[in-house]
């Protein structure tokens, strides 16, 4: 066998391979008894017709077509092999170039090759601020809100009332030939949130509720608004909208005090300072994932930015394929499949994937191969105690939510056992990872003696044992 190697810009390779001519003679034979087995050739036996009948039979190309790819399958691995080649996954037969000797040209796909610039030196103080005790009264009176009565209410609104309206829009200067009318009469009951929730989705335009302070049942307000050019409903781009609102009702919020059978229906609280603390814990927890999150991400994408980072087109494409599922899962949670999604957002699936969904599919596969590199070149491993923890965690997890048994059941109890220990690697892996990335940002290493203690415990694995 001879084989010459081209190494591709997309880091893949072309391996040109020649063979002995006698070596396809014997693949045809063995394709002429494949085929005389499983066609029925009168006055002879299964696998029993010589091979001048079994050409005439079927014809000299059926029998080359079953020789090059019974030949493919015994040799591949062996070009694979003398090539020095370890791939990512099976190569393509790119063509057939010569028939004697037989000459084959494969384009294989490597494996991802990632070499990290100097992140040792990358330096990011972490400074997760104490939460505010406002966003934990915001919070409650949130709460409180959504279980309040409304009552009726005289004279003019202001901040946390209810206010009935009924409103229409239309263009300040319509063009010759448009439309004036861009929002038909509608009516709405509208919470006046303060200034700080004010939400951005708010409909029609942020600070809409707002523009209602000061005003009794059957005032009509008007206003002026110009919304920006990338607003999503096109027809209001850019332009300059007048509103006119009538007020038809005034009302009240009568907020529960947290005590007694409201508290009770909150959850196990005895009193609203415990539940007040409930609150502040989950908002304190919520709070640190986010920091961490945007704080550990941005390391990686530092490191990222100076290392150099290889790996085949077949590995974008199979992110590009996890997102789309995962979009199409979303959707289909939202009662819509993609494609109308697609039409009420005016874009086709090509341009979709490639203006939004590849672009994402490269961060998240760049940074997931930088995570691993770093694993390996910290030399980070796992704990079994911690793995079973995070196991015993997850299945916690399940069983509050009410769906542990429905996906057992779905699952089997393999199937099920092995995808929550491989999820309990990753989170566990994820979190060395995150601390040794901290350790390195904020110059915190332990020495060299101090690690190689903690690694040297009998219980621990290493990445790639862990994935096996």
């Amino acid at each position: 066998m001879k084989i010459q190697t081209e190494k591709l810009k997309d880091h893949q390779v072309k391996v040109t391979s020649e063979f002995d001519s006698e070596l396809l003679n014997q693949f045809k034979q063995k394709a002429a008894k494949k085929i005389s087995k499983q066609t029925k050739i009168p006055g002879f036996r299964p696998g029993k017709a010589p091979y001048p009948i079994i050409v005439a039979q079927v014809g000299e190309s059926a029998i080359y077509q079953e020789a090059i790819d019974l030949m493919l399958d015994d040799v591949y691995p062996k070009v694979i092999e003398e090539a020095g080649i370890k791939p990512y996954g099976p190569g393509n037969l790119e063509s057939i170039d010569n028939e004697d000797p037989p000459t084959f040209t494969f384009v294989i796909p490597l494996e991802p090759e990632i070499s990290l610039g100097d992140y040792r030196s990358i330096r990011k103080e972490y400074c997760l601020e104490p939460l505010d005790n406002k966003k934990v009264d915001d919070q409650i009176l949130q709460i409180r809100r959504n279980y309040a009565t409304i009552v009726p209410k005289s004279g003019q609104s202001e901040e946390g009332n209810v206010v009935f309206v009924e409103f229409h829009a239309e263009l300040e200067k319509p063009k010759k030939g448009e439309e004036a009318m861009v929002i038909e009469a509608t009516t709405q009951q509208i919470l006046i949130p303060t200034k700080e929730e004010q939400r951005d989705l708010e409909w029609p335009f942020p600070g809409f509720a707002r523009k209602l302070i000061g005003n009794k049942e059957d005032d009509v307000v008007t206003f002026t608004h110009k919304f920006s050019n990338d607003y999503p409903d096109e027809k209001l781009q850019g332009k300059l909208v007048n509103f006119v609102v009538t007020i038809k009702s005034v009302k009240g919020l009568d907020l529960p005090e947290l005590e007694g059978d409201f508290l009770k229906s909150l959850g196990d609280y005895e009193t609203g300072e415990a539940f007040r603390e409930f609150v502040s814990q989950k908002l304190a927890d919520e709070s640190k994932a986010e920091y961490d999150d945007t704080y550990y991400l941005s390391l990686v994408d530092q490191i990222r930015d100076i290392s150099t980072i290889k790996y085949p087109p077949q590995m974008l494409k199979e992110e590009i394929e996890r997102i789309l599922h995962r979009v199409e899962m979303d959707l289909k949670r939202q009662n819509l499949d993609l494609d109308t999604y697609l039409k009420i957002r005016k874009m086709d699936r090509d341009g979709f994937i490639a203006d939004e969904i590849e672009p994402t599919a490269i961060l998240r596969l760049e940074r997931s191969l930088v995570m691993d590199q770093l694993a390996k070149d910290e030399e980070i491993k796992l704990n079994n105690e911690d793995i079973q923890n995070s196991v015993e965690q997850i299945i916690h997890e399940l069983a509050v939510e009410g769906n542990l048994n429905e996906i057992q059941k779905e699952m089997g109890e393999k199937k099920f056992i092995n995808t929550v220990t491989m999820e309990s690697i990753n989170r566990v892996m994820e979190n060395q990872i995150r601390l040794r990335l901290k350790q390195i940002a904020t110059n915190s290493l332990p020495d060299e003696a101090e690690k190689s203690g903690e690694e040297s415990t009998e219980d621990n694995v290493s990445p790639i044992e862990s994935k096996e």
